[in-house]
C-alpha cells in the first residue's frame, strides 16, 4: 500500500494490516480509541475573589492532555462513535479502511478510507481516498476532502472545489441523516474523480517546449518587489523544472507534457518544499493552505492553457 503522502503529514510510517475491515477495528489499531472527558472551568473574580464558573468545558485527553475550550453547548463525540456511520458504506463497498492518525496530539483526528483507482495511462495509477476529518478542540465539524495520489511516486493532492463540510452533524444530529449525505457526498466524489483523470489523459496528450513550462511557472510563481525571495522563486522553478525530467514524470506517454509539468509540481510541495515540523502546519498547507492554493492555481492555468483551448 502506498502511503507515504499521509504518514508523512501525520508523522505515522506504519501501514495498515489487511486484515482490518472495520473504522473500529482500524481505530484500535492506531490507538485512537480513547475517550475525550469534559471539566467544568472556573475563574476568579478579582473585585470579589470569589470563583465563578464560566460558561465553556474543557475537553480533556486521557493524561490530562487539554484539547481545547468549547462551549456548554458542545457535546462529545468520541472517536469510535464519530466514524462509526463509514462502516455502513465499507460494508457496501463504497470504501475500505486505510489508515487513521491523530493531529496536535489529539485535537483533531482523520480517517482515510480508499475510494477507486483509475488509469491515466498503463502504469500511471490514480488512487482516490476520502479523508474524514473531525476535532475535539470545538474548531472544526466534521468534514470531509477527496484526495488524489499518483500510486507511482505517492503524490497527492486534495482535489480542488470538492470541499464537503458536514455542518448538519456538528457534534450531534441524526446517524442516518449521516450516512445518506455521505453516501451522496461519495458518488459526487466519484463523478470528480473520473472528470480529473479524464483531464490527466488530456494533460498527458499535451507535449510542452521547454520554454511553455517555464512561462506556466513563471505564471505560478511570480517574482515580486523582494530580491531576496526573487532568488527564492527562482531556485524553486528550477527545482520544478528539473523535476519534469525524472523517472515518475518520463512514464510512456507522459514526456514533456502538461501532466509531467503538474507531477514535478506536486513532487516538489509534497517531498522538497520544507516545512515547519509540526505536522498539523504541513497537513493545513498541503490539505487548505498555500500549498494546496498554488497546486489549485497550477491545475487551473495548465487546464485553461493547453486542456481547454
Amino acid at each position: 500500500m502506498y502511503n507515504v503522502f499521509w504518514s508523512e503529514l501525520s508523522g505515522n510510517t506504519e501501514t495498515t494490516s489487511d486484515a482490518i475491515h472495520t473504522i473500529s477495528d482500524l481505530l484500535e489499531s492506531k490507538d485512537l480509541t480513547w475517550k475525550v472527558e469534559q471539566s467544568p472551568v472556573y475563574t476568579i473574580c478579582p473585585q470579589t475573589q470569589l470563583e465563578l464558573k464560566l460558561p465553556y468545558k474543557a475537553n480533556i485527553k486521557p493524561g490530562g492532555r487539554f484539547l481545547g475550550l468549547v462551549s456548554n453547548h458542545y457535546t462529545v463525540v468520541q472517536n469510535t462513535e464519530c466514524f462509526s456511520f463509514l462502516d455502513t458504506l465499507v460494508d457496501e463497498n463504497l470504501i475500505v479502511p486505510v489508515t487513521a492518525f491523530s493531529l496536535q496530539e489529539g485535537r483533531k483526528v482523520v480517517v482515510v478510507c480508499k475510494m477507486r483507482t483509475e488509469h491515466v495511462n498503463p502504469g500511471d495509477k490514480l488512487n482516490s481516498y476520502l479523508f474524514c476529518t473531525s476535532s475535539h478542540d470545538g474548531s472544526t465539524p466534521l468534514r470531509t476532502d477527496l484526495v488524489v495520489v499518483r500510486e507511482v511516486c505517492a503524490n497527492g493532492m486534495r482535489l480542488p472545489e470538492q470541499t464537503s463540510t458536514l455542518d448538519v452533524v456538528r457534534h450531534i444530529g441524526d446517524v442516518e441523516k449521516r450516512i445518506k449525505l455521505m453516501r451522496s457526498t461519495i458518488y459526487k466524489y466519484i463523478s470528480k474523480c473520473e472528470h480529473f483523470t479524464e483531464t490527466a489523459r488530456k494533460m498527458a496528450e499535451k507535449k510542452l517546449a521547454v520554454t511553455q513550462m517555464q512561462d506556466v511557472l513563471m505564471q505560478l510563481l511570480p517574482p515580486t518587489k523582494n530580491e531576496r525571495t526573487n532568488r527564492h522563486l527562482e531556485n524553486v522553478r528550477s527545482s520544478i523544472l528539473s523535476l519534469v525530467y525524472n523517472s515518475t514524470n518520463t512514464l510512456p506517454n507522459m514526456e514533456e507534457s502538461a501532466w509531467a509539468l503538474f507531477g514535478a509540481v506536486i513532487e516538489y510541495f509534497n517531498h522538497h518544499r520544507k516545512y515547519n515540523s509540526d505536522h498539523q502546519r504541513k497537513y493545513n498547507s498541503l490539505m487548505y493552505g498555500t500549498t494546496h492554493q498554488i497546486q489549485t492555481r497550477c491545475y487551473n492555468l495548465l487546464c485553461d492553457l493547453y486542456v481547454s483551448s
